[in-house]
């Protein structure tokens, strides 16, 4: 008992760690809900995505969930102003992060604000957040979760933007 009640304590400081003040989406609450917190030494579980793809105008549907996007590729083009509508189906909080074109970062560290094209704040499971923007150069851009270690564990994707 003692040992979940220390692990509890710690997740809820992590949690609290996790904000981002400067974030420019709308988030949605989910319903409340009760958890049991797992004995400290359980890992994760993992959820296997396959590699998707989604080509969008306007809008695209983001699900985020352990450690992955679906879609884990969006395609757009230049100029196109662009919505995503991002929902966090996992048990852990994600982010889901657009970096300029040609950056590549390997840890939640190295993600910076000027690194960063557009992105959602840091989102409990169940909350859904829309975000707008539009990338005007053509590239490849890096869409990374912000929350430290699920870089590490692959939550990565990439926007291709053409013309």
């Amino acid at each position: 008992m003692k040992k979940l009640l220390v692990a509890l304590v710690g997740l809820s400081l992590f949690v609290a760690s996790c904000g981002d003040d400067d974030a420019t989406s709308t988030t949605t609450a989910a319903p409340a809900t009760t958890t049991t917190a797992a004995p400290a030494t359980t890992a994760a579980p993992t959820t296997t995505v396959p590699p998707t793809t989604t080509t969008v105008g306007a809008l695209a549907d983001i699900v985020l969930a352990e450690f992955a996007f679906t879609p884990d590729t969006v395609e757009a083009s230049a100029g196109a102003e662009l919505t995503a509508n991002v929902t966090n189906e996992g048990s852990f909080p994600h982010s889901w992060t657009v970096l300029t074109a040609g950056t590549t970062v390997t840890t939640a560290d190295e993600v910076t604000d000027d690194v960063i094209v557009a992105g959602t704040d840091n989102l409990a499971a169940g909350e859904s957040a829309t975000l707008t923007f539009t990338v005007r150069e053509a590239g490849s851009y890096q869409i990374v979760c912000r929350i430290p270690g699920h870089i590490e564990a692959g939550m990565v994707g990439t926007l291709d933007v053409t013309g």
